[in-house]
């Protein structure tokens, strides 16, 4: 984004001597460059940002993620739950599962996660 090229330029030379090199030209910076990014919330996945919210302890997962500075569309939370619900890893009345809690510890997507857990399972791994 445009925001994050403007702020790596004023960085250069302030907190230590050095210079900024551009590594685009002036055409793609007009051209191809985003004034400014939406916040990260509003712009992916919300399924072990939901995971975190239960782990945290928080019963309601919707009001609790509601309350950010920017928070996710109410329909992305609730794809996200259902989506989760699916899976496995949280039950219909949005209490964490064993498979939950499992897919909680690992750093990534709840879906390869899970996929991850089930071919070590069934030793489909070599």
């Amino acid at each position: 984004a445009r925001s994050n090229a403007c702020q790596r330029k004023g960085r250069s030379g302030r907190c230590r001597p050095g210079d900024y090199y551009a590594l685009f030209s002036s055409v793609q910076y007009e051209h191809l460059f985003v004034d400014t990014h939406s916040p990260e919330m509003q712009r992916t996945q919300v399924e072990n940002l939901c995971l975190q919210v239960k782990a945290m302890g928080f019963d309601d997962i919707t009001e609790t993620l509601g309350r950010a500075p920017d928070p996710p569309d109410r329909r992305t939370i609730d794809a996200a739950i259902s989506a989760l619900i699916t899976l496995g890893a949280l039950r219909e009345d949005r209490s964490v599962t064993r498979l939950g809690r499992l897919l909680m510890s690992l750093p990534i997507h709840p879906q390869l996660g899970k996929l991850l857990l089930y071919s070590r399972l069934f030793e489909c791994s070599d």
